[in-house]
């Protein structure tokens, strides 16, 4: 069985529902044995909006910082959490831009100041 690439996953998710949904494969792929390296109250969570996405992702943080030694399972749902909330507001920026398809404008013009410089 290959390995999934979560975060290549996150990058070329072009929705809201695309994203959350590849937030939630990835919780329910984690093992018990994952999970109890993480605070219980921050377990398992259901994220079915953008701001329980945020929610968690804050949650996440303050946790590792009271932590001496955050383990990997805390430190990969914090940076999960981090891109797939920076990959939802890529989203929504590509959506409100004038003449934007909504998929894929911040790549493209990312893209597009490489090739001219």
């Amino acid at each position: 069985m290959l390995k999934r690439d979560w975060f290549t996953e996150l990058d070329a998710a072009n929705s809201t529902d695309a994203v959350l949904r590849v937030v939630a494969e990835f919780i329910e792929s984690r093992s018990d044995v994952y999970w109890s390296g993480v605070p219980e109250a921050l377990r398992r969570p259901t994220i079915a909006t953008d701001i329980q996405l945020q929610q968690w992702h804050h949650a996440l943080v303050q946790a590792i910082s009271k932590m001496p030694t955050p383990g990997s399972p805390m430190q990969e749902l914090a940076v999960l959490s981090l891109r797939a909330a920076v990959r939802l507001h890529q989203i929504r920026l590509d959506k409100d831009r004038p003449g934007s398809e909504g998929n894929g404008g911040v790549h493209a013009a990312a893209r597009g100041r490489e090739r001219r410089r």
